[in-house]
């Protein structure tokens, strides 16, 4: 079987971060005001101020020192700020002119809880933009940090914060290739299916509650869906041929994957409930690797009409589909952007496969956005459009990477022995 057919077809996690008491999340009050700093798609860095932390009662410095060091790495990460750290912001400081906000917080210990109480400030006048307190178990510190984070990248540009987020991939360190979730930042590594098989090509819901995954666990590849709080699989597609790269609509109400049967593979739709798919592409030939448009109308795929894998763009009603990539000789694993501006994918070059972006307009060029060394592909967008996950064989060990996409900032997620491949990036879980 070719690597394209084989690879490109079968290509307490959110509810534990939803078990942290956050109080206060609503919508700013009449007393708080989103600052929307960066507007326009500008990519300009905002100066912010980050202040040490104080200890509070029944703290001590390493807890505090915990929070603060979460939630810096969450800052920097984000790509939206320049921080200037300050052990507390004096008046007549420089940075209190020309920094737009200033960061607070103090962490204390109240009847068993660990309690953030963090604060945002507008500079230079110290206006309150929000303030907030964010209790939970102590070991869970590192999500009340991610909460503050997330809120204050939502309230200095508007958008959702990914620092709660999660990322699923595929892993065969056990010697079964299994599928494992992770935080964003590469903390919190957790198994997820058990089942001593090959488990392949995971993606997840819009809520965040379930991943949809194929399977080889009764033989035949199938597809399934698992609830992440409770473990519970769900068969979805199944019966002759291979089923697989599914993937869930941006409403969570349908799943599209590939169906392959002899030498042609096709694209199908169905309910995530369960029930009759229906068929989307006609084309003959291999047809797999689809990814939703935003808007869920649309979906960009791998075929191999033309002679070799590249990418297409069709309706999921029905229509001719328009063939996206002209460049290189293997185009295939396709994510589709949140934003709707970029299709992420990987590129066959003479020394590997890398990972490029095109508009899915298709009138602009494709460009390359990773260089290697070691072969790096199957992109997934992070929610807000701006970071990619990814898999690389740099320096020649499996692992699984995260980059922003703009500055090139890139870090190393998970790695270890064995194969490291298919990450999916989650959507941002319910506040």
């Amino acid at each position: 079987m070719s690597r394209f057919l084989f690879i490109s077809t079968l290509t307490f996690l959110c509810a534990a971060a939803g078990s942290a008491l956050v109080q206060g999340q609503t919508p700013p009050s009449s007393n708080e005001k989103q600052l929307n700093v960066i507007k326009n798609g500008t990519q300009e860095l905002v100066p912010l101020v980050l202040e040490d932390f104080t200890v509070g009662p029944g703290a001590t410095q390493k807890d505090v020192q915990s929070v603060y060091s979460v939630l810096s790495e969450d800052l920097d990460f984000s790509n939206y700020f320049v921080i200037t750290r300050v052990p507390q912001l004096v008046a007549g400081d420089p940075v209190a002119v020309t920094g737009k906000a200033v960061v607070r917080g103090s962490v204390e210990m109240a009847r068993g809880q660990l309690v953030l109480k963090g604060s945002l400030e507008g500079l230079p006048g110290r206006s309150r933009i929000f303030s907030r307190d964010y209790a939970t178990k102590p070991e869970w510190y590192r999500e009340t940090a991610h909460r503050f984070a997330d809120d204050i990248v939502h309230y200095m540009t508007g958008d959702n914060g990914i620092a709660r987020t999660k990322i699923a991939f595929v892993s065969n360190k056990t010697g079964n290739k299994e599928i494992y979730v992770v935080d964003y930042d590469g903390n919190g590594l957790r198994q997820v299916t058990h089942n001593r098989s090959i488990n392949m090509s995971p993606a997840w819901s819009p809520d965040c509650r379930q991943i949809v995954y194929t399977s080889f666990k009764k033989g035949d590849p199938d597809i399934y869906t698992i609830d992440l709080a409770s473990g519970t699989e769900r068969l979805v597609a199944g019966g002759p041929g291979v089923q697989g790269a599914p993937s869930f609509s941006p409403d969570g109400k349908s799943i599209l994957f590939s169906n392959t049967r002899g030498r042609e593979s096709e694209l199908f739709i169905v309910p995530a409930a369960g029930g009759q798919a229906r068929r989307v592409t006609r084309e003959g030939g291999i047809n797999t690797s689809p990814s939703w448009s935003p808007d869920g109308h649309r979906v960009v795929f791998t075929s191999d009409r033309s002679g070799n894998p590249q990418l297409y763009v069709t309706d999921v009603d029905g229509g001719i589909p328009r063939r996206l990539t002209s460049g290189g000789s293997w185009n295939d694993l396709a994510s589709w952007s949140p934003t709707g501006d970029l299709v992420a994918y990987s590129a066959r070059q003479s020394d590997g496969f890398r990972v490029a972006v095109v508009d899915p307009s298709g009138l602009d060029g494709e460009r390359l956005i990773t260089t290697g060394p070691g072969s790096e592909e199957h992109p997934s967008w992070a929610p807000n459009g701006r970071h990619l996950a990814f898999s690389s064989g740099s320096g020649g060990h499996s692992s699984i990477y995260v980059l922003h996409v703009d500055s090139g900032q890139r870090r190393q997620l998970v790695s270890g022995n064995g194969i490291y491949q298919g990450a999916a990036w989650s959507g941002v879980p319910a506040r």
